[in-house]
């Protein structure tokens, strides 16, 4: 026993070097990033839950509140220090990672210390350990939930303190994600599965209660934006059922891999001959994880994670959006499925502990790989071409100005003001005119950084060339991929 809290204690600290390893003050580009710490600053200047990036405040009802609260104590004492918010997010991943190796014998069952290894070094979690985002912080108490939920699931009385635990952290894990809802879902399925009925009422009960004010300040202040995105994009059963083939390939062809081999297989094209081997690995990949689900069930029988898993599973492949960053509050529990999978199929011994020692050095190495990148060259170079335009922005464009671009909400925080709106993803010049001209845009920002596979040319270019009149290019950034600045004339 003392030698395995000597592993796991080593374990740790591998992890605190590896996530403190890359930490830097930069402002990340990433879009979330920004409006996570814009809503942290309107909470900190007593505006409330308030969106103040777009040319007029509105209620905010898109992203729940709880991980704008958690920063913003940050936000309102280091202004401009993002180092802050990244050090927290740290923070929260160590405790998650002290959790999980605390917990491996009650929720795992018979688990060895190589699977908490593979679990800890995970190159997308350390990756993440650092950022302005929810992925962590989501994790972490929805793990928390799970592991009181399954400590509930034990319990003879219908009250008890995990009871009461497990409804708080999974409240919190909706507050600081949306998808949250999917606990209590699966928690209710779970408890009918297992014939306890009135322990889920009760949970749901009491984790509604605790939610009931966000909700009700979602439906109050408009239409809540995930379902009108949802509808948005779903004109039917048959569009549906199309996204939901689509995320399948993608989940199986791009994320798996990407999840756990994190950063390697990031840049190869979907288009590319190459791309073969990578849909060809996560094809593998998937392989192992459903003979291991299959094996979990049939030897051990369905847990309260097993259904979560599942759940959160369908309804990340019927989202608009999909990624490995959105599989990664389901990390612990595939690695588990991964690893029971990999002793079913490789069968001796040797194999299978070669096998899962290639993953892991190959996740520390991605980790290394992504702290120097990290540390000496944060931005790429379209990046980089993008904040010179933003910091001729700055210097040069009045604070009443509304500003078009990719990254909205990223110059808002990065000039601390400036507002503007998001371009729209759509190649009809007319809409986009009209649209500039309804929202009285002064400024129009075409960078070259992806989205997806497009980039702000793609829809604002024919734009510049269909209304000549009615824009002028006032600056090119001197780096390539060149970004470019036009005013709006009216």
């Amino acid at each position: 026993m003392a030698s395995k809290k000597v592993v796991f204690l080593m374990i740790f600290l591998s992890v605190a070097v590896l996530c403190i390893g890359g930490l830097n003050g930069y402002l990340p580009l990433q879009e979330d990033s920004c409006i996570y710490l814009s809503l942290a600053q309107s909470l900190s200047k007593g505006l409330g839950y308030t969106y103040t990036a777009g040319p007029v405040n509105a209620p905010a009802n898109y992203y729940p509140p709880g991980y704008p609260a958690m920063i913003s104590p940050l936000v309102s004492f280091f202004p401009r220090q993002y180092l802050a918010s990244k050090i927290l997010t740290v923070v929260l991943t160590l405790m998650l990672i002290g959790i999980i190796l605390y917990s491996l014998e009650e929720m795992f069952k018979d688990t060895s210390t190589i699977f908490a290894v593979l679990l800890a070094f995970n190159s997308l979690i350390i990756f993440y350990s650092r950022q302005i985002l929810t992925e962590i912080p989501y994790l972490l108490f929805s793990f928390c939930g799970i592991y009181c939920f399954t400590r509930y699931g034990q319990a003879t009385r219908i009250v008890s303190r995990f009871l009461f635990l497990a409804a708080f952290f999974m409240a919190i894990a909706f507050y600081v994600r949306a998808i949250g809802i999917v606990l209590v879902i699966a928690a209710l399925l779970y408890c009918v599965f297992r014939r306890k009925i009135t322990q889920g009422i009760t949970l749901a009960f009491l984790f509604f209660i605790s939610v009931f004010p966000w909700i009700y300040h979602g439906t109050r202040a408009s239409k809540n934006a995930y379902i009108a995105e949802f509808e948005h994009a779903t004109g039917g059963l048959w569009d549906l059922l199309q996204r939901l083939t689509y995320n399948l390939a993608a989940t199986v062809g791009k994320e798996l891999p990407d999840l756990f081999f994190y950063p390697f297989l990031t840049a190869l094209d979907s288009r590319s001959f190459v791309f073969i081997f990578k849909f060809s690995l996560g094809s593998a990949i998937a392989v192992v994880l459903i003979v291991g689900f299959i094996k979990k069930i049939r030897q051990k029988g369905v847990w309260f994670f097993d259904v979560y898993s599942v759940v959160y599973f369908c309804v990340y492949l019927t989202w608009t959006h999909h990624g490995a960053r959105y599989l990664v509050p389901l990390l612990p529990f595939l690695l588990y499925y991964l690893f029971l999978g990999a002793h079913s199929l490789l069968k001796r011994e040797f194999f299978i502990k070669g096998v899962i020692c290639a993953i892991i050095f190959l996740n520390i190495a991605g980790s290394i790989h992504e702290i120097i990148r990290e540390r000496n060259n944060p931005y790429q170079p379209a990046e980089i071409s993008f904040i010179q335009a933003v910091d001729w922005i700055k210097k040069n464009v009045s604070s009443e100005n509304i500003i078009l671009s990719r990254r909205s909400n990223w110059i808002y925080v990065y000039t601390q003001g400036l507002r503007g709106v998001k371009l729209l993803r759509t190649t009809d010049t007319r809409a986009h005119y009209a649209y500039i001209m309804d929202t009285k845009v002064d400024y129009i920002v075409i960078d070259q950084n992806k989205i997806y596979r497009d980039d702000a040319r793609d829809y604002l270019l024919p734009l510049v060339r269909d209304y000549p009149d009615n824009f002028e290019k006032v600056y090119a950034s001197p780096m390539k991929p060149q970004t470019y600045v036009y005013k709006v004339i009216r």
